[in-house]
């Protein structure tokens, strides 16, 4: 997996770029290119919200900002934008995507990986429809935010409801990270055309391919 990535990477991430939410495992990148690393906590805060992550390597957090605004940095400065298994966890991931158009250069590249829920512990949650993703653009967010936790956890076993609502409320108060929106691999194809014709959104789609249990997709943002 780790192969096709770098060999993406490699091809369409030279010169000055970001990379959204790397943790522990950043993408590999070309000769000579310039990265900086974004997350919205830092490393230390990090570690204690991923526990599981004890004795892995973090990359550096260069800047702490949110990954769906993006608020600190300006407009077309960016060669690229990496976001690896990043927009499944976005509350408002046209926002994320629009934003990630935002910062990068006319005809920069952002590369996106994103898991096909068929192969992860998402298997039973139902995909993300337009309508929600419309909805939750239209309206914000916080009004399905409860639910996409329910959504996340009800799928494991044994869990009663006491027990889920006590869980969703510990969650909640971490601002624990979950993915709140699922798609296989050809629902966030669709996905992107809807961003696109939906929200005027500046790009092309250069590159598809299915890597193992993720989809890879190079974007170009197209001129003015």
């Amino acid at each position: 997996m780790q192969k096709n990535r770098a060999f993406f990477s490699q091809a369409f991430c030279g010169g000055r770029g970001i990379e959204i939410g790397a943790l522990h495992h950043p993408m590999p990148l070309p000769a000579g290119s310039l990265i900086r690393y974004v997350d919205r906590l830092p490393a230390q805060e990090l570690r204690k919200q991923y526990p599981e992550l004890a004795g892995q390597e973090l990359a550096p957090v260069d800047i702490i900002d949110s990954g769906e605004t993006l608020a600190t940095l300006p407009d077309g400065q960016e060669d690229f934008v990496i976001a690896a298994q990043f927009i499944e966890h976005c509350r408002n991931p046209v926002r994320a995507l629009a934003n990630m158009l935002r910062v990068v250069k006319d005809q920069g590249f952002i590369l996106l990986t994103v898991p096909d829920k068929r192969y992860t512990f998402d298997k039973h949650r139902p995909i993300t429809t337009h309508e929600h993703l419309l909805d939750e653009c239209l309206n914000g967010t916080e009004h399905t935010l409860r639910a996409h936790f329910h959504d996340f956890l009800k799928p494991a076993d044994g869990i009663g409801d006491e027990a889920l609502e006590r869980s969703i409320d510990q969650m909640m108060a971490r601002d624990y990270s979950i993915h709140y929106h699922v798609w296989d691999s050809e629902a966030f194809i669709k996905f992107l055309f809807f961003a696109k014709e939906r929200f005027l959104l500046p790009f092309e789609t250069w590159v598809t391919f299915r890597n193992g249990e993720e989809l890879i997709v190079v974007l170009r943002k197209t001129l003015p």
